[in-house]
């Protein structure tokens, strides 16, 4: 799953998006059974790093292109947040299956 945003500047830092984006989470882990979740986001907006970082999504992934109306390199950032339930299971279920030698 990937969780996008926007928001027109007028109303900006008043914490909509973070409300909004929290409880989109909660419902993809919860009602969606979601794995994983991603925001993606530019890395010169701060705003959307704070949002992702508050909300307990960490860095993943950092992309990298040509924007092509402008032709400047831009970097995305990738970053996620897993279910800890299903982690713990494949912890659970990798432990078993490994070799006794390991």
């Amino acid at each position: 799953w990937e969780l996008g945003y926007w928001v027109v500047p007028e109303y900006s830092g008043r914490g909509y998006i973070r409300e909004a984006a929290r409880g989109v989470t909660s419902a993809l882990l919860q009602l969606h059974k979601a794995k994983k979740i991603e925001i993606q986001c530019d890395s010169r907006n701060q705003s959307s790093i704070e949002i992702a970082k508050s909300l307990g999504f960490h860095a993943e992934a950092i992309w990298s292109g040509t924007d092509p109306a402008t032709g400047q390199t831009i970097r995305r950032l990738v970053y996620a947040l897993y279910d800890l339930r299903d982690l713990l299971a494949m912890n659970e279920f990798v432990g078993k299956a490994a070799p006794s030698s390991f």
